[in-house]
């Protein structure tokens, strides 16, 4: 089982880093295509489940249980997901190592457009005579706004970054493979030729 596994999540690999590499080449790795490149190694892991178990239960000389099967699907779903992750952290770490730089600059105009904001009506209210109440909330909003700069530009670069990456991918990953293992195994074994 674990040499038939681990062709099986090899190839299924092998077709998501395919499908990674050529987003990559085209330089359309940023905006949507982040979304439905995840999506798609959604659909590979699924596919991959499903030979998985369809393969063990053709090499299995007995009827297997659904146990079994689901042993089986997990194992090309864990396959699948260490080598997905480690790809990842290469990828992120090597090949595109601006990534997360670009990603960061697309999020933050934002926040940094309200702190020009906020500096611009505090610098005109310094130029102005204003009541000590309306000076203290422009003060206060522009403080405000540099602190969730400081906070968003912090907390961006604890969770974006190929270590990061690496534990959400194989985390999400075998919680899906989970999942497809378990109604995979379920569903094989009502539909003909696949109940041994």
């Amino acid at each position: 089982m674990l040499k038939s596994s681990l062709s099986v999540a090899v190839y299924a690999a092998l077709a998501a880093l395919v499908l990674k590499l050529s987003v990559f080449a085209m330089d359309a790795q940023h905006g949507g295509m982040e979304r439905y490149i995840f999506m798609i190694y959604m659909l590979i892991m699924l596919v991959a489940v499903f030979f998985g178990i369809r393969q063990f239960k053709i090499k299995s000389e007995a009827t297997t249980t659904y146990q079994q099967d689901f042993k089986a699907g997990l194992s090309v779903a864990t396959y699948f997901a260490i080598i997905v992750g480690v790809f990842t952290y290469y990828y992120y770490s090597r090949i595109d190592p601006d990534f997360f730089e670009i990603k960061f600059a697309e999020n933050i105009k934002p926040f940094e457009e309200e702190v020009m904001q906020k500096a611009i009506a505090y610098k005109e209210a310094m130029t102005k005579d204003l009541p000590a109440q309306k000076m203290q909330e422009i003060v206060a909003a522009k403080d405000e706004a540099i602190n969730q700069y400081k906070k968003f530009y912090s907390g961006f670069h604890i969770f974006f970054n190929p270590t990061q990456q690496f534990t959400l991918t194989l985390m999400w990953l075998m919680f899906l493979g989970l999942i497809y293992s378990a109604m995979t195994a379920f569903f094989i074994r009502k539909f003909p030729g696949y109940k041994k």
